[in-house]
């Protein structure tokens, strides 16, 4: 499928970073900071800013949207508008781009702590019920790179 290049920003924001469509929509462009790989989300469900990382995968995107984008709002949509923008092009909502986020980043050996800050839960509970399918995944995951790090550290 070939996504307009603001689709595929939403996307790559959406995947990479975790962000709620709300937050996504309040974006403004002096919160991107490419240097350091954040994006700073100041209006949050919790009412506290927080610094979210991106990816070079989002930050490519990013910098290419920056190039021609003029708006003060860096998507210049609302949550609204997003929305129905993904629904059009038979996209998943918000919801399931940020549970895969949060599982993803488990997997790749995040910890919870981490996730639940970056992701601007309050409480963990919510990163549990996200990733309950797949904890056991992870659990294997975590404990087949330990014991392989550990043989390796073993021979050498």
């Amino acid at each position: 499928m070939d996504l307009s290049p603001i689709v595929r920003l939403i996307v790559e924001l959406l995947w990479f970073t975790g962000v709620r469509r709300i937050e996504l929509a309040a974006l403004l462009t002096k919160d991107i900071n490419l240097g350091d790989r954040t994006i700073l989300v100041r209006k949050s469900k919790t009412n506290e800013p927080r610094y979210v990382p991106i990816t070079d995968e989002a930050a490519f995107e990013l910098e290419r949207h920056l190039l021609t984008h003029r708006g003060t709002l860096l998507i210049g949509r609302s949550p609204e508008a997003i929305r129905k923008l993904l629904r059009r092009q038979n996209l998943p909502s918000s919801h399931p781009w940020r549970r895969g986020w949060a599982v993803d980043s488990l997997t790749m050996g995040l910890n919870e702590v981490s996730v639940r800050t970056a992701g601007g839960w309050r409480s963990g509970a919510m990163v549990a019920r996200y990733t309950m399918k797949h904890k056991q995944q992870v659990a294997m995951s975590q404990y087949k790179q330990l014991r392989s790090s550990t043989k390796r550290n073993d021979a050498a």
